[in-house]
């Protein structure tokens, strides 16, 4: 069901799956009668993203490299919901697992949908606060840097230098958070 008043889904099929995500093919009938085709990614799961703040106040970063935009980018820590597991969870282990730090303090700051005119998948937003140091586990294909930067230097950046949206989206809604905590 595509929950959109008037359109009307008339077939869907999987075009194509892999371990990571599947590719649908929707067939429609849109309000005025014209049908129509629609292709989206469906991983399958949800995602979470971890805006981490140091005592100083500076955020922590992860620089890997992204094949598909051929690129290394820093970006906040970030992953899949698994199956079973809550955003919450998962986001506590993305953390550790890229960064070696655990978080005493956890706040949602809020969700949005990843690329919403092409993949079917909402990211969780959490802050991360009062980190303690540890070892990281990324997982094999992962070359993970640790960097942090001051959220003043991260609006500095140049758009395109290294930037991903794991950096720039998450970012408003930390703003929003520290306007609203006076931090």
């Amino acid at each position: 069901m595509n929950g959109i008043e008037g359109l009307t889904t008339t077939g869907s099929e999987r075009a194509h799956e892999n371990p990571w995500f599947s590719v649908w093919r929707d067939d429609f009938i849109r309000p005025d009668g014209k049908s129509g085709q629609y292709f989206f990614i469906d991983p399958g799961m949800d995602a979470v993203v971890v805006v981490a703040e140091d005592s100083n106040g500076d955020l922590i970063l992860v620089g890997q490299t992204r094949y598909p935009v051929g690129s290394y980018l820093y970006e906040f820590p970030a992953g899949a919901v698994t199956v079973g597991e809550d955003p919450l969870s998962a986001a506590k282990r993305e953390l550790r697992e890229e960064t070696g730090y655990t978080a005493g303090v956890w706040d949602l700051l809020g969700e949005y949908f990843t690329s919403s005119g092409l993949l079917k998948q909402r990211m969780h937003v959490f802050l991360a606060r009062g980190l303690v140091s540890g070892e990281s586990a990324p997982e094999e294909m992962e070359d993970i840097l640790v960097k942090t930067i001051s959220l003043e230097n991260i609006r500095s950046l140049r758009v395109g230098s290294q930037l991903s949206n794991l950096l720039l989206v998450p970012i408003p809604f930390y703003e929003r958070w520290k306007a609203g905590n006076n931090s």
